[in-house]
């Protein structure tokens, strides 16, 4: 799954935070924590994933839609996570 690389085509409003959830049909949903809605890229909603689409888009729509800040934060932590 391609997620794109600018918020314009993701829903990112303001303190989106972005979870994975597996549905009754063992698929996969990138859904809005705090609402539960579904997740939307382009218009799409992102449902029907398997697992591995569903935490790749998902980490990807957190460090996207994330704060400029905190994203700063994140790419400076290095492969050992700290600064999360």
């Amino acid at each position: 799954m391609k997620i794109p690389t600018h918020a314009g085509a993701l829903d990112c409003a303001a303190g989106r935070q972005h979870g994975r959830r597996v549905e009754a049909d063992s698929t996969w949903t990138i859904y809005h924590v705090f609402s539960g809605v579904p997740a939307s890229v382009d218009g799409r909603a992102m449902t029907g994933l398997s697992r591995a689409d569903a935490t790749d888009g998902m980490l990807a729509m957190n460090l996207i839609c994330a704060p400029a800040a905190h994203r700063a934060g994140v790419l400076r932590a290095g492969a050992d996570g700290v600064g999360f």
